[in-house]
């Protein structure tokens, strides 16, 4: 059982987390608490608002502000509410943010409630300082570059999740519950503020999320995921994915996110082809290589194909890449082909000049891999082209080459 000093000092930390967006009071605060709280001085704690206490004084002086402007007729509100944000309902932010100017009230804007602003997609910019007595939603803006320039205070949670052209936080920010960024691409650990990362608790002293999957954040900021541990936890993007961001920045790409599912050894090898295409600065090839992965792999069929070509250069990866993506292209293109409703005899010529395209000589892994008992030529040299082909012909793995159209003279 706890001892009444021990819930007294607890309390007022709790207290202290609860008007400062989840902060830690800091060693000297902590200090006198636990004096207090051994000396018995401490005042029975009220229950308070939670996060909603961290902004009371600065919306009782904007209230009163504003109180004081309407007794003065022709006094502009920009000019008095400099240095204090002006309170506006989330409708009328709206409205401001609609025509992407705030200068009415001096870019100093005070939520009094929940802003969500995920249904206007297009807005380009936030207030200089925005403060939010509530949730902040902006997820789906996909033209927002960057949050309040000066300073950005929220009392409940931050969710920014799939804004793609998000590059920059602002350096004085307060969250007083968990912070989300998903889907964010442009985002990386160079342009984190200090600030994200000395967050802890949540202003309820319960564990903060701070969400960074899907960004160029990874497991290898040793920053980031080392301080995953008492008072918050950060959630980061794997290397799969976060080479998938950076091509996803470097081509512009604006359809969704690949939906990735893979298992080590696939997300080993996928990545390796992903790098080694987008080094090459090609925006062209960096966005055959995301449709694959984004409208074609989600067809396991498909994502066969494309793990079979690929395991089939991992040792001529440097020589083989781009060839490899033309491969499994004409592979998609033939099972569309089977696949089709069209006549048999139609079918059947489309898929024989499909199957003569595929010309894997020209493969530096078709001259190192070594005579396969049988199969000393054509696609059999290398066993996983031929598997990939038999996948695209819905063939199965024993089948002849007699059973696939012009295999026998390739």
């Amino acid at each position: 059982m706890k001892s009444p000093t021990s819930i007294a000092y607890k309390q007022q930390i709790a207290q202290f987390r609860s008007t400062h967006f989840g902060r830690d009071p800091g060693r000297i605060r902590c200090l006198g608490y636990r004096i207090k709280a051994i000396f018995g001085t401490v005042k029975s704690l009220e229950p308070g608002h939670g996060t909603r206490n961290s902004l009371v004084k600065i919306k009782a002086r904007s209230i009163q502000l504003q109180n004081c402007i309407k007794t003065q007729a022709g006094h502009s509100p920009g000019l008095s509410s400099k240095h204090i944000p002006r309170t506006i309902t989330p409708e009328e932010f709206k409205r401001l943010a609609a025509k992407g100017d705030y200068s009415q009230y001096g870019d100093n804007i005070l939520i009094d409630g929940d802003l969500d602003l995920s249904d206007m997609t297009t807005i380009t910019k936030l207030p200089k300082s925005l403060y939010v007595d509530g949730d902040l939603t902006l997820t789906g803006c996909k033209e927002l570059k960057s949050l309040s320039e000066k300073k950005l205070r929220v009392t409940g949670s931050l969710i920014a999740d799939k804004c793609q052209q998000l590059k920059k936080i602002t350096h004085d920010i307060q969250v007083g519950e968990n912070l989300s960024f998903k889907e964010c691409h442009r985002l990386s650990g160079g342009n984190l503020p200090t600030m994200l990362t000395t967050m802890r608790y949540r202003a309820d002293s319960t564990t903060r999320e701070i969400h960074l999957e899907d960004t160029m954040v990874d497991e290898f900021y040793v920053e980031f995921h080392a301080l995953s541990g008492k008072g918050v936890t950060f959630y980061v993007s794997n290397p799969l994915r976060t080479t998938v961001s950076r091509m996803i920045k470097s081509s512009n790409w604006s359809d969704d996110y690949p939906d990735l599912h893979y298992n080590d050894t696939e997300a080993k090898l996928l990545r390796r082809w992903l790098l080694a295409i987008s080094e090459t600065d090609n925006i062209l090839n960096t966005r055959k290589a995301l449709t694959i992965l984004n409208d074609e792999m989600k067809d396991p069929v498909n994502k066969q194909i494309v793990m079979n070509i690929l395991s089939g250069i991992k040792y001529k990866f440097t020589y083989d890449y781009v060839l490899a993506m033309e491969l499994i292209n004409k592979l998609l293109n033939l099972r569309k082909i089977n696949q089709s409703p069209a006549d048999p005899d139609t079918k059947r010529q489309l898929m024989a000049m499909f199957v003569d395209l595929l010309d894997v000589k020209q493969f530096s892994s078709y001259h190192d891999a070594p005579s396969q008992p049988g199969r000393h030529d054509g696609i059999g040299r290398i066993p996983q082209f031929r598997k990939a082909l038999l996948l695209a012909l819905n063939l199965p793995e024993d089948a002849s080459n007699r059973d696939i159209p012009t295999m026998s003279g390739h």
